[in-house]
């Protein structure tokens, strides 16, 4: 399992929700980009397909990841979410 942890800004962060986590999720797996994402709010789990690049040319993954979030406030501007994949 792959876990890490990042500072957001809370201003507007419901709205941006499934926008910053497909982008963090491309740092953690190593990827060029994230095709077929599900996220669920209420369970705070997603679902996604991993996709890389290779010499301009997109490989799409066939393997499903999974993975939690948690979000936790640490004042009224920033709060930290913890992005967990199961690999």
């Amino acid at each position: 399992m792959i876990q890490k942890s990042y500072l957001v800004k809370s201003k507007g962060l419901s709205n941006r929700l499934t926008t910053l986590i497909q982008h963090k999720l491309r740092n953690v797996v190593k990827c060029y980009s994230v095709g077929d994402f599900n996220l669920d709010i209420e369970a705070h789990t997603f679902t996604f397909h991993k996709i890389i690049r290779v010499n301009k040319t997109n490989i799409n993954g066939e393997k499903v990841f999974s993975g939690f979030y948690t979000l936790s406030n640490i004042d009224d501007e920033q709060c930290q979410i913890t992005i967990a994949v199961q690999i």
